[in-house]
């Protein structure tokens, strides 16, 4: 490797202070940037980093995961080495990379732009794994706009979507916690809500929890259980809790419909 780009390399990881430190005088941040370092000093077609914060203890973790994204672009820019970034954590995940695949017994199921997969899970197990409602349907009607699905006896309005042919009828139904929006009463929640193609549907909030800056909670509606991601601000607002009655509010264009038989899962 050529001296100028030991000295890039040096400058991108910023390690010029630990070269002269032994490996058990450096932190678990530290021994990270000098382990890619010493991988790109071998001029790598590819840069593969596992697990790259497994051993990093929360508050290291997450100053290390804020700061590893802009260097593993310049990285990039610098040497024109893609890079692979392996991890369980979705969170990490996003943070880090451009695009993300999410694998499952070692196949592809998914793969594409960040936002595409987080808004557009193509099969229920990446609709699981990414935490949303994912439910079996039956298709009762269809039209060039509109989809009715039968869920466990309760009905749901979606729109129309391509990849649904006219014979198709057993589904999956996919929608994201946040799209799940609670109110106390059947109204309208708002100026953007009126005139909305919209699912209102009465139940009874099972389960209520604070998870960090969000509230969470689980609704029965009829033998579906959906869950369901509000805001704090919200969650006081309207003080939901166990044993109370709401309504369940989701836009039609929000409800995804999968052919079970697209993803082979039954």
């Amino acid at each position: 490797m050529k001296l100028n780009d030991l000295h890039k390399i040096i400058r991108l990881l910023q390690i010029n202070d630990l070269l002269d430190k032994r490996v058990e005088g450096l932190s678990s941040g530290q021994k990270q940037r000098v382990a890619i370092a010493r991988a790109l000093t071998l001029k790598p077609s590819v840069l593969l980093l596992d697990e790259l914060c497994s051993a990093l203890d929360p508050p290291t973790k997450e100053a290390f995961r804020r700061g590893v994204s802009d260097l593993l672009k310049e990285v990039f820019r610098e040497f024109d080495i893609p890079v692979l970034y392996v991890t369980h954590d979705l969170l990490e995940a996003t943070a880090v990379g451009d695009e993300i695949a999410l694998m499952n017994h070692g196949r592809i199921e998914q793969v594409g732009p960040i936002n595409e997969v987080l808004e557009s899970p193509c099969s229920k197990f990446v609709a699981e794994f990414l935490g949303f409602n994912v439910l079996n349907g039956r298709i009762i009607s269809s039209t060039t706009t509109e989809i009715l699905i039968d869920v466990g006896g309760v009905v749901l309005n979606a729109e129309c979507q391509g990849d649904l042919s006219g014979d198709v009828r057993d589904v999956f139904v996919v929608i994201k916690p946040q799209d799940v929006v609670l109110s106390p009463t059947k109204e309208s929640l708002g100026l953007k809500w009126r005139n909305c193609h919209c699912n209102i549907l009465s139940g009874i909030a099972r389960r209520v929890y604070l998870e960090g800056s969000i509230a969470k909670a689980e609704v029965e509606v009829g033998d579906v259980v959906l869950k369901a991601t509000l805001s704090l601000k919200y969650f006081d607002e309207f003080d939901i809790k166990p044993g109370r009655e709401v309504f369940v509010h989701i836009r039609a264009s929000k409800v995804q419909v999968i052919p079970r038989t697209k993803t082979g899962e039954g």
